[in-house]
């Protein structure tokens, strides 16, 4: 007997108890320690025998037998727990391992050392009385070794309960072919590794703390009920089998390296909770994502549950398949790589070839391409399943705004029979043949007509809205300072003129851009030099300068967005005006202006950035008149007017990577006009003028190597009416209104106000 001392049998190869009490061994006290150095250290001693007594002062068995092996006896009675600092425990009985009732916990102590408890028979340690396996908790490295054919049960796999937290850092290793269960939850951070046989759960989060899971070729781990793990270690070559109805979550996954899938099969369902998680490879089992997930060229063998995470295919390299073989439940986002430009262009690819639902946010990555037309698209979902056997109530729609733009060009989602493509266009189908009229008693046949080719789908490309704002600002600058006769000191023999204009446009273009324009502009001009011309006629110079600020915005009618712009400017010139009659100023006259015009420039779109550029160049009017007096202070004027606009922006690259430019060169515009007036006795003259616009060109800007012509302004009609009032000899204010109408629902309207001085 040995109270609370030591059994040395450190020089015995074999030591073995006798079967009777008298010959067996009793260690009681606080506790007892067997310690062996060299083969066998036996204390199987029969029914008898048992180390610490029966109260329940707590005792405890350390195992320390270096290179050894130790067996307990059967039926032992203490009550404490069985610590193993070295060597080898058989276990072959949960009794050898003290009270049965309580069950106190194996304990791995000694991280220098080789731990090892060795279970050869069918060991259950759940307790009749509590149910509870005997837990083994980690204060150093262990190692379970479950001989071929054994099946035992367990407790939990426990934290270190010194508060030392010596389990950080510690590794559990499961050997040997047979099946270790644990049947309760776990607490402990070690890491667990698998070198051979099964380690199988019986219960929920068996170890969710541990640090990493690995699984050796040959081993396999067998989830039994829902697991949570934090990490699997990515040199795992053994196989992660998901019982029917489980799932297992990865919740602290390492994304630094990939994760082989054909490390998983089974009818459960793998979840990852881990944002960044790559898998690569075969997939033999279901697959749910709540958090991003890289699945380029990764095959499914079961069902993709993407409610709420995000499916990524992304990783800068287009051509990338995600192959879904089960059913395919949507809900959550698709990243995807692209190629945009037409219907040849590279792209990942969604393949499904089950059952699928939901809605899925898919985000398109561009990676190369200009932005080019497209008619079939460019297919990112591919429904590859038989129709009659399988239901494809998917829905797939871009992100955002609803587009993603490449250039000119803006690609919008669309489903054609059952699968979803890309495309830059709108495809109208065409009209429907007339039914086939009630048939007339059969006629002697003639022979089969040629039959009618199938009519060709039309297609509208989709443009950026940003193109508008381009064609705004490129229009607001060319038109900005134009002036007629009377816009300018000198041509209506003023010294003196200020002139303010306040104006609003809208039209289409290129049949699906909604344009809206506000500007304003404020010009002062002034007489200079002036001299008689023959006996009657007079000539007169002057100068000009002035400052405008524009402001609109482009919205597609295809895809509903919005792009804004901006233009501000500034503008100096010479004016000169000659008159057949000066003094009246009446018969013939001419009238020419030259200004260079430099403005900055911004075009911006939500999702898109903003464009900054600026523009610069000459504009320019020849104008010519014949001022009729029929009679009664009534004034006619028939006008004609030659206008040079030279104003071009610079070339440049956009916010979406694209090169812009203006593809056409100066532009001529014309108007035809008649002018009248009212003198009347009260210093007050009403006015009225008639005009025609026509340009022969379009404006057209290039994207990428993409024209957009817009040709809306082409030919246009002006009414303007107005009034001139003198305030005194020398000061006049003239106001107006304009009103101009033109082809593609182009409407201005245009106010204008001016005041002159004399002398």
């Amino acid at each position: 007997m040995l109270n609370g001392g030591m059994l040395d049998l450190s020089d015995f190869s074999t030591w073995q108890s006798g079967t009777s009490y008298k010959d067996g061994l009793e260690v009681s006290g606080s506790s007892g320690t067997v310690i062996g150095s060299q083969d066998v250290v036996d204390l199987a001693g029969g029914n008898d025998m048992h180390i610490g007594g029966d109260g329940k002062d707590g005792v405890y068995v350390v195992i320390d037998a270096g290179d050894g092996q130790v067996s307990l006896a059967n039926d032992n009675q203490y009550l404490g727990t069985t610590q193993i600092a070295s060597g080898t425990l058989m276990v072959s009985d949960n009794s050898q391992l003290g009270d049965t009732h309580y069950n106190r916990q194996v304990i791995f102590t000694d991280k220098p050392q080789e731990s090892v408890m060795e279970i050869t028979a069918n060991v259950d340690t759940r307790s009749t009385t509590t149910e509870h396996g005997r837990d083994i908790e980690m204060r150093a490295d262990g190692e379970v070794a479950v001989d071929a054919g054994v099946d035992t049960q367990w407790g939990a796999l426990m934290a270190d309960s010194s508060g030392q937290h010596q389990d950080e850092g510690s590794t559990l290793t499961k050997t040997g072919a047979g099946t270790l269960e644990l049947t309760a939850s776990s607490t402990t951070q070690s890491a667990v590794r698998v070198e051979e046989g099964t380690l199988q759960g019986d219960v929920a989060d068996i170890f969710p703390y541990a640090s990493s899971l690995w699984v050796g070729d040959g081993a396999t781990f067998v989830t039994g009920a829902d697991q949570d793990i934090q990490s699997i270690d990515a040199t795992s070559s053994g196989t992660i089998d998901i019982s029917d109805g489980t799932v297992l979550r990865l919740t602290g996954q390492d994304t630094s390296v990939d994760l082989d899938a054909s490390l998983f099969n089974g009818d459960g369902a793998l979840v990852n909770a881990t944002d960044g998680v790559t898998l690569t490879g075969e997939l033999n089992t279901n697959l749910e994502t709540d958090s991003l997930t890289y699945l380029a060229d990764v095959t499914v063998n079961g069902d993709l549950t993407n409610t709420s995470g995000v499916v990524s295919l992304q990783n800068g390299v287009v051509g990338d398949t995600l192959t879904v073989n089960g059913d395919y439940t949507g809900g959550g986002t698709l990243l995807l790589d692209s190629e945009l430009n037409g219907d040849d262009s590279a792209s990942d690819q969604l393949v499904l070839n089950g059952n699928t639902a939901g809605n899925t946010t898919v985000v398109i990555n561009p990676i190369t391409g200009i932005g080019e037309p497209t008619s079939t698209g460019i297919k990112v979902v591919d429904f590859a399943a038989d129709p009659t056997q399988f239901q494809n109530n998917a829905q797939f729609s871009l992100a955002g705004s609803g587009y993603v733009n490449m250039g000119a060009y803006d690609y919008t989602l669309v489903e054609d029979n059952n699968d979803w493509y890309l495309r830059s266009q709108e495809v109208t189908p065409p009209s429907p043949p007339d039914p086939d009229p009630t048939p007339d008693p059969d006629p002697t046949p003639d022979p089969d007509p040629t039959p009618d080719p199938e009519p060709t789908p039309a297609y509208q490309p989709v443009l950026n809205a940003k193109v508008g704002g381009y064609l705004n600002n490129l229009r607001a600058a060319n038109q900005a300072f134009m002036m007629e006769r009377r816009d300018h000191a000198g041509g209506d023999g003023q010294t003196l003129n200020l002139r303010v204009i306040g104006g609003d446009y809208h039209y289409t273009a290129a049949g699906q851009l909604a344009q809206h324009e506000d500007t304003s502009t404020v010009q002062l001009s002034g007489a200079l030099f002036s001299g008689r011309w023959g006996t009657d006629g007079e000539w007169m110079l002057g100068i000009v300068g002035g400052y405008s600020d524009n402001q609109g915005d482009s919205r597609s009618s295809m895809t509903g967005t919005r792009a804004d712009n901006q233009n501000h400017g500034y503008a100096v010139g010479l004016t000169s005006s000659w008159f057949q009659h000066g003094k009246q100023k009446q018969g013939a006259w001419l009238d020419n202006w030259l200004q260079y015009a430099w403005f900055s420039n911004d075009v911006s779109e939500h999702e898109d950035g903003v464009d900054h550029y600026h523009s610069s160049g000459i504009i320019a009017s020849l104008e010519a008149g014949y001022q009729w007096l029929p009679g009664r202070g009534v004034v006619i004027e028939p006008q004609a007017q030659v206008i040079y606009q030279g104003v071009q922006q610079d070339d440049f690259t956009a916010a979406n990577r694209a090169r812009v430019s203006q593809s056409q060169g100066d532009d001529i515009q014309t108007r035809l006009g008649l002018h009248s007036e009212w003198r009347t006795a009260v210093h007050v003259i009403p006015t009225l003028d008639l005009n025609y616009y026509h340009d022969p060109h379009s404006t057209e800007i290039e994207e990428d190597g993409s024209t957009i012509s817009d040709d809306a302004v082409k030919q246009r009609g002006e009414i303007k009416v107005g009034v001139t009032g003198n305030i005194s000899q020398r000061v006049s204010l003239r106001g107006s209104v304009a009103w101009q109408k033109g082809s593609d629902d182009f409407a201005q309207t245009a106010g204008f106000l001016s005041m002159t001085v004399k002398w």
